[in-house]
């Protein structure tokens, strides 16, 4: 009976077969194994459970099959174990949005993650007005009545931005609607929402490939806490609660900050301070190795180097003296909010590492990656 339709289906049938007991016992081993873990390694085992049963599952099945590995193979109490694992949180896929760091830069449209009190604002402007860069950011605040995309020459008569302002979720939405990728009128996309940003680049040839300056977490949240104390009674952030607060005070108050970079790179900013765990700085750590070129704050004229040596940028006429006055405009912030540094082992700094530990294990990470990204950035210079 070789070759005939019966014994087709009775091998279509031994093979579905055993991909059934082969995903069951992917999952039994899997449930098993976090059920009798310690919190420490359920975090990472929780994490590879999520990220490869699916796509594992699938590979195993039939042709035409992969789209019902859930009814398939799931006995009712393994897929309630699965689903709840899923209920509350789903890691961020970037596959085909953002494209990897080792990757050559072409075809790509550089997107600055724009951390706050990390430099951010320096590193707009210096992208705007020192390499002449046209960007989409914050700039363009107050330029989205046209119903269009247009190329706007900033006050000074020497940057260029596009009229979406990409520093707010409404302004992502307007790019997205007035296709903003795809006119390639930007040259650099400039926001704090890595997730929404992605939404900019489904279906599109075109890639992002992100970069970012990262900071201390207890430094970068001290500097919160100085910046809020100059904001004018009009600003919109303006807290009169946080006004009465002494820095000592402060760090114990309900208005820290906390891992705010673990939140946004595992696409949990939903999730409740005190649910933040392993899993999800195990995911923020994948997105950080995989999807960002780092540039430390500490060392941040070496990561503005690393920036322009790895995306081919131009230097202009009066460059080095344009840098250089943002510079000096930084230092002069940075010391202005706190003029004496805060030592590691006082109690606001011990508190606000507490407080942050997510984002402290991701930044110490992140520290080692951005030794390892110096012969990256040295083979695309």
């Amino acid at each position: 009976t070789r070759g005939t339709a019966k014994h087709r289906n009775k091998k279509r049938t031994r093979l579905l077969v055993t991909t059934c007991m082969a995903g069951v016992a992917v999952l039994v081993i899997g449930t098993v194994a976090m059920a009798f873990s310690s919190p420490e390694t359920l975090g990472s085992a929780k994490y590879t459970f999520l990220e490869t049963m699916e796509t594992k599952v699938s590979n195993m099945l039939p042709s035409g099959q992969s789209q019902r590995h859930d009814q398939i193979l799931l006995p009712d109490y393994l897929a309630k174990v699965y689903y709840e694992m899923k209920r509350d949180w789903t890691p961020p896929d970037y596959e085909n949005l953002f494209s990897r760091i080792q990757y050559p830069p072409t075809d790509i449209l550089p997107l600055y993650w724009y951390v706050p009190n990390s430099g951010g604002r320096a590193v707009t402007e210096i992208l705007t007005y020192c390499y002449v860069l046209t960007t989409a950011s914050a700039i363009a605040a107050g330029h989205q009545s046209e119903p269009t995309l247009l190329v706007k020459m900033a006050e000074d008569n020497i940057g260029h931005f596009v009229n979406v302002d990409t520093s707010s979720l409404e302004g992502l939405q307007r790019a997205k609607q007035l296709g903003l990728v795809e006119s390639r009128l930007a040259q650099t996309i400039v926001t704090p929402y890595l997730e929404q940003a992605s939404t900019l680049f489904q279906h599109k040839t075109t890639t992002g490939r992100i970069f970012a300056m990262l900071r201390n977490p207890v430094l970068r949240e001290v500097a919160r806490y100085h910046h809020k104390l100059t904001l004018p009674r009009d600003h919109p952030e303006f807290n009169r609660n946080i006004q009465k607060l002494h820095l000592q005070q402060y760090v114990e108050s309900p208005f820290v900050q906390e891992n705010l970079l673990v939140k946004e790179l595992a696409n949990a900013t939903h999730i409740k301070d005190d649910e933040i765990n392993e899993l999800h700085i195990d995911t923020a750590k994948k997105v950080l190795e995989r999807y960002i070129l780092i540039g430390l704050f500490e060392d941040f004229e070496e990561s503005l180097d690393r920036f322009d040596h790895y995306f081919g940028w131009k230097k202009y006429d009066e460059f080095n003296t344009c840098r250089n006055n943002f510079l000096t405009s930084l230092e002069f912030r940075e010391s202005s909010y706190s003029p004496i540094p805060l030592s590691p082992e006082s109690f606001e700094y011990k508190t606000l590492g507490q407080r942050n530990w997510a984002d402290v294990a991701l930044y110490d990470y992140a520290r080692s990656l951005f030794k390892k990204q110096k012969r990256l950035t040295a083979k695309y210079s």
